[in-house]
């Protein structure tokens, strides 16, 4: 007969072995949870005391009346293009294309969309004579916020850009500045939300209106000397601060994806059981992971593109055994093209403000500057490289601003930012 003491030694040492098993997973779990909480909360008060970030209702706007509201009047200006296909394909076209290459068909089709666009091109005039803005955002939702038709305000700055080129192509520079005012209001409307999107929109928009202004400020119409026009341009130029701007946003999306993740925990039933538990016990170090990450990328903002441009570069993913890591790392998989689209638009309100006081100058002076030195707005080296902006004075009398070879390298680089203006040719003095 077989004796049952082994077998029940047996069991227990397995039961035993389970047990200690399980005190050690806990063990660890609940290690892990408290580690990851006291990065939590390093990270976080780091992030909210170098961008001025606290909470995400913090940032709810004063509700405003729809007629004090720039915000009100700039949606309905775009909600009322209900444009085809081919409509949207002639406005694209024109917003990002050269207009001294447009075809005689072009400019025919680009004119008959601004003429079946008036009622949308008022709504949105109203809105550049209002000096508050809000787009009545629930920030406190984080990432559920409801966010306004972003197409839809895209496709009006570029309208907005089309009339102000047609404007000043047809020798009518107070049209064209008014439609360059308007354009500004919407940029700045949506830079002033600390949405990543949002700001990436706003700063989009305001190329728009800086490169229509470097075209207006190299005309060679007499209207482009005068240097009362010219005051009015360089006033348009938006003066927000840019990189604060874009580290708000950052930070508002990492607290957004803490948030999401706390919301995660909470649920019951929608979410499989694997990934709430998974989340239970890396939570606090996945969200100061994104926390570290954002930092790093805070870092970023005021380093020039093109002196380190490996370093805008998102970096390898963790092995797979970080999951909390590679959550977190999914979470920002590259920050650092909104940085060099930041540092772009930097360097273009740069080369405007440059040209401009050229211009003003040439036009007292008879002759542009010899020197940048002479030029306020040149002493600063640009955003985007780090070094001063290239100042030269041609034969024939031209003056040319430029970032020689930036364009190339960023497009080399995958960045995707369409047509980049970074070179102004101003015409000879005249007379």
């Amino acid at each position: 007969m077989d004796n049952p003491q082994p077998r029940r030694s047996s069991l227990r040492a397995t039961v035993l072995a389970l047990a200690v098993l399980l005190v050690v997973l806990l063990g660890a779990s609940l290690l892990l949870k408290l580690v990851g909480q006291s990065r939590l909360r390093r990270t976080t008060a780091e992030l909210q005391s170098r961008t001025g970030v606290t909470t995400l209702n913090a940032f709810e706007k004063p509700k405003l009346s729809d007629d004090q509201n720039a915000a009100r009047w700039l949606q309905a200006g775009g909600a009322a293009l209900n444009w085809s296909q081919e409509t949207k394909r002639v406005i694209g076209d024109a917003s990002n294309s050269d207009p001294r290459g447009w075809s005689a068909e072009q400019v025919a089709a680009v004119r008959a969309v601004l003429a079946d666009s008036r009622a949308a091109l008022d709504l949105l005039r109203r809105g550049s004579t209002l000096e508050q803005a809000s787009f009545a955002i629930p920030y406190g939702k984080g990432a559920e916020a409801d966010l306004p038709n972003l197409l839809q305000l895209i496709s009006a700055g570029r309208l907005l850009m089309a009339d102000a080129r047609v404007a000043f192509a047809d020798d009518d520079p107070a049209r064209g500045i008014e439609a360059l005012r308007t354009l500004g209001r919407l940029a700045v409307a949506l830079e002033d939300e600390p949405l990543l999107i949002t700001e990436l929109i706003g700063i989009a928009c305001e190329r728009m209106l800086l490169t229509v202004a470097a075209e207006a400020v190299a005309s060679p119409a007499p209207w482009a000397s005068d240097p009362a026009l010219l005051d009015e341009l360089d006033a348009l130029v938006p003066s927000t601060d840019l990189a604060a701007g874009l580290r708000r946003a950052f930070a508002f999306e990492a607290l957004s994806f803490t948030q999401s993740r706390g919301e995660l925990l909470a649920e019951n039933g929608s979410t499989p059981a694997v990934e709430r538990l998974f989340a239970r016990t890396y939570w606090g170090l996945t969200c100061a992971e994104a926390n570290h990450l954002v930092l790093g990328w805070c870092d970023m903002v005021d380093v020039p593109y093109t002196t380190a441009p490996e370093r805008f570069k998102p970096g390898d993913l963790p092995p797979f055994f970080a999951l909390h890591r590679r959550a977190a790392h999914g979470f920002t998989p590259n920050l650092g093209s909104a940085i060099v689209r930041i540092q772009v638009v930097r360097s273009l309100r740069q080369l405007v403000h440059a040209a401009i006081e050229l211009r003003v100058a040439a036009a007292a002076a008879g002759a542009y500057p010899a020197e940048p030195a002479a030029v306020t707005a040149l002493t600063s080296p640009s955003p985007l490289t780090g070094q001063p902006v290239t100042y030269r004075l041609e034969p024939d009398g031209r003056a040319v601003l430029d970032l020689p070879g930036v364009a190339q390298q960023v497009t080399d680089a995958g960045m995707v930012l369409g047509r980049l203006v970074l070179t102004v040719e101003l015409p000879p003095p005249q007379g």
